[in-house]
């Protein structure tokens, strides 16, 4: 064919790109044509066009056996387009053919990692390392693989020596730190976050690793350091402040944790935990007041946030505003009927205000909710005593006491059922 041999001679002159185009003019008339489809596709590898090349490599495997280095082509166009299945049923096909193939085993290992087979890719990595023992992309692969599997002191071992090495040096450092984040190991956590910062570029994870370093050893200083920086490499994402809100209640620092926890929620509005915490920091400063109004506003932004609504029922009751406090109640649990701290904040409020049918109702959803919760048995054995109900409260209480045989709260209320 003279296209295939102009493309042959462009391509032996560095003029890929025109090659292709002879090859593919050359495949519109002649589509079955296996030498054009198997030039074209070694051609597109090159220029880095790999999802062409793989169907290329398909239309050519239907026409032709080909050979393990074909085959092995296809499968390599696979994983460079992420498609790990089909590049893993490729490599398992070339290793059945020949077992001695260490580079299928290589390419195997691989996909299996991405498959998420992390046994077999840490077998099938090991048969390629057996001939090629200092492959690093087979070692950083095998210990992405042991990492995976628990194996974790052999993971940080490979790890470790790839970074004496210089190679896969931010790779392994970043697998690192997750690793060394997980087993909760404050003084490896920390070195390896330098370590990686030290590389010249401020890695996020580094400066985050380092925070949580400094916050498992206790110095909240420290700590609150790396997360100011955090914030200032990524002062757009909540959590950042989150975190810096953290380390600043951890020091005591009231006033700079609650505008931490509001750039958080400026960021994300319905941040809940970060509503849920300035409350809770107000409430602990004897701000109660203050306390109310973000409860409130936490509960605009995010309705179904249960630990907000508690919070707020508390807040009102120990302000003596009972009747706002069962409205708070009731809402939380038409909102959501399987808040069980609300429908046992409700049977106590309405068992305080001498209802005490209504409070055996609510206790009965409570202890229906969670049947372990022995105040609620107990508070519900009292609604059933104060509305006359002496044999349902026996009958709590004695399973109560059963349970708990020497709670002399219960032996008490058990002694006035008598």
């Amino acid at each position: 064919s003279p296209e295939l041999g102009r493309a042959a001679a462009l391509h032996l002159q560095g003029a890929k790109r025109e090659a292709s185009q002879e090859l593919a003019a050359l495949l519109l008339h002649s589509p079955n044509l296996a030498a054009a489809l198997c030039s074209q596709a070694r051609v597109q590898m090159e220029l880095g066009e790999y999802g062409p090349a793989a169907e290329n490599w398909e239309r050519y495997h239907r026409l032709a056996s080909g050979a393990a280095e074909t085959r092995g082509a296809q499968a390599q166009c696979y994983q460079q387009t992420g498609q790990w299945a089909e590049a893993e049923a490729a490599f398992r096909a070339e290793v059945a053919k020949d077992p001695g193939n260490e580079q299928a085993y290589l390419g195997l290992g691989l996909s299996l990692l991405h498959t998420k087979q992390h046994e077999e890719a840490a077998t099938a990595l090991q048969k390629h390392l057996e001939k090629h023992p200092s492959d690093s992309t087979a070692r950083f692969g095998l210990a992405v693989a042991y990492q995976m599997i628990g194996e974790a002191e052999e993971a940080a071992s490979l790890y470790e020596s790839l970074v004496e090495e210089g190679r896969h040096q931010a790779e392994s450092l970043g697998n690192l730190l997750a690793l060394y984040r997980q087993h909760k190991d404050a003084d490896r956590l920390m070195n390896c976050s330098v370590r990686l910062l030290a590389l010249g570029d401020s890695s996020p994870a580094a400066l985050e690793g380092a925070a949580f370093a400094s916050y498992l050893q206790g110095d909240y200083a420290d700590s609150a350091h790396w997360c100011e920086r955090l914030v200032q490499a990524e002062g757009s994402r909540g959590d950042r402040w989150m975190n810096l809100a953290l380390v600043r209640s951890k020091q005591g620092e009231t006033d700079e944790a609650l505008r931490a926890y509001d750039e958080a929620i400026a960021r994300q509005e319905d941040l809940s935990e970060a509503h849920v915490q300035v409350v809770h920091l107000l409430t602990d400063a004897g701000r109660a007041g203050e306390a109310i109004q973000r409860a409130e506003r936490g509960i605009t932004c995010c309705p179904d946030a249960d630990e907000l609504y508690n919070a707020l029922a508390v807040l009102l009751e120990r302000a003596n505003r009972g009747p706002e406090s069962e409205e708070v109640c009731l809402v939380a649990v038409q909102r959501k009927p399987l808040n069980a701290e609300a429908w046992f904040r409700l049977g106590s409020l309405r068992l305080a205000r001498n209802e005490p049918e209504e409070a055996k109702e609510a206790f009965q959803t409570c202890t229906q909710l969670k049947p372990e919760w022995h105040e609620a048995r107990l508070n519900l054995a009292l609604a059933c005593c104060e509305g006359e109900h002496l044999k349902e409260a026996r009958t709590e209480l004695d399973a109560l006491l059963a349970a708990r045989p020497d709670w002399e709260t219960a032996l008490r209320a058990r002694a006035v059922v008598c």
